[in-house]
């Protein structure tokens, strides 16, 4: 996905530019995502280190002729020495976006367009957290496989979300303790104290980034987290010796849906009233570890490590509708799916990645790895290119190609890898 930058702009003729309009538009037939920065450098001429951002603005873009195809940022201040305009964009339809740049001079003259041609792109910088069961974290450019860096913790991280707009990463530590990191600065900034019988584990960022669901399956649980202040500020209590593992959004926001291992059953929770629907009940003996959601939202795929399979849930009824079954003995630990909703992908304890297509169910690739790397967690990139994969007992995450399934990175991290969240967006 392409970040767009200007470079910096001598802002020195006589007639100064003291405002600029920045238009993004979605030229293609997939939603996309923009971030808008406006950055001066002080002092002028001391690289990019000096930069500072002093406007940022993350807008959703609907596909070509649908409203909200396109955004205008006017009004952008732009009366200093030196400034700049950067525009970032993921998502499926993050390589289709346009940006246009008009400036306003001190004597009113509107020049439109006046960066044409000197708009550059750069490589993306998307950036994959990953929760190593160890006190830290470790970072990895996506673009080209290498560790950014090791960000400590105090106690062993073990799961990890990324807030919508990927200025913020949240990691708990099974314990009672969720670290709030910048990713800017990739360090922690809060650390949000649990009851000590809480045992806090799964966690997911609401997908307006006001809140953070924390399961806590010591006390059957969930607490939620207001990310404005990093203090709890909701409850809800689930069926008794439930364990939450996982927990989903769908892409509005209304309604999360959470696997229990203990009690066979997916919660449907109504986010606006944070209130439980409904428990949905799978096969006895599910022991349902993980869950990944349909892109469009109308069903969730569970990774039910009891019973060797999956059941699939239709979220306009909250029933399982569907089911895969695995060999017998070969458990699912992690499940995703592609966020072009094309590819359903299982973590096996038999050092395998199986891939299905989500709409018929059928079984399409295996991707065949070393005996005892021990697959877990599963995560895909933005553009649903590649598919990162957690090896607990090889201390690294693989990368595989979703069109090939082959391995094309491997990333060396902590000592037992466990999780991972990827960040939706470059803004920094």
């Amino acid at each position: 996905m392409p970040v767009y930058d200007t470079g910096a702009i001598q802002n020195a003729q006589t007639s100064r530019i003291v405002s600029l309009s920045v238009r993004v538009f979605n030229t293609g037939r997939q939603p996309a995502i923009a971030g808008i920065e406006a950055y001066t450098i002080n002092p002028p001429g001391d690289g990019f280190a000096a930069k500072t951002f002093y406007a940022v603005n993350l807008v959703s873009l609907n596909p070509i002729g649908e409203a909200g195809s396109s955004f205008t940022l006017g009004n952008v201040f732009a009366n200093l020495d030196v400034f700049g305009i950067r525009v970032s964009t993921s998502g499926l339809g993050g390589s289709t976006v346009a940006v246009a740049i008009a400036a306003t001079r001190e004597n009113g003259l509107v020049e439109p367009y006046f960066l044409e041609g000197e708009v550059t792109t750069v490589d993306e910088l998307l950036f994959a957290y990953v929760a190593n069961n160890e006190p830290n974290v470790s970072v990895f450019n996506t673009g080209n496989h290498t560790l950014v860096k090791t960000i400590e913790t105090a106690t062993d991280s073990f799961r990890v979300a990324v807030a919508p707009d990927g200025t913020r990463v949240y990691v708990s530590d099974s314990n009672r303790s969720v670290y709030a990191i910048d990713t800017q600065t990739n360090t922690v900034i809060a650390t949000i104290t649990f009851p000590v019988t809480a045992g806090v584990g799964g966690l997911a960022v609401t997908p307006n980034g006001a809140r953070v669901y924390v399961l806590c399956n010591g006390d059957d649980t969930i607490r939620i987290v207001g990310t404005a202040t990093n203090t709890i500020t909701g409850f809800i209590v689930l069926a008794p010796l439930s364990k939450p593992e996982r927990i989903v959004f769908n892409t509005d926001g209304s309604r999360a849906y959470v696997c229990n291992s203990n009690a066979d059953t997916v919660t449907v929770i109504d986010t606006a009233t944070e209130t439980i629907i409904t428990d949905i009940p799978l096969v006895v003996g599910a022991n349902p570890v993980s869950l990944a959601i349909h892109p469009e939202g109308t069903f969730v795929y569970t990774a039910n490590q009891g019973t060797s399979g999956t059941s699939v849930i239709d979220t306009s009824v909250n029933a399982v509708v569907a089911s895969i079954s695995f060999p017998v003995g070969n458990n699912p630990a992690g499940v995703a799916i592609t966020p072009d909703g094309s590819r359903l992908y299982f973590s096996m304890s038999s050092d395998e990645v199986l891939l299905f297509n989500p709409q018929t169910l059928t079984f399409v690739q295996s991707i065949i790895l070393p005996t005892g790397d021990t697959p877990t967690s599963l995560a895909v990139t933005p553009d649903s290119s590649e598919l990162l994969i957690a090896c607990f007992n090889r201390a690294c995450v693989k990368v595989a190609s979703t069109e090939t399934g082959e391995i094309v990175a491997i990333m060396p991290a902590g000592l037992n890898p466990d999780d991972i969240a990827i960040t939706p967006v470059l803004l920094f």
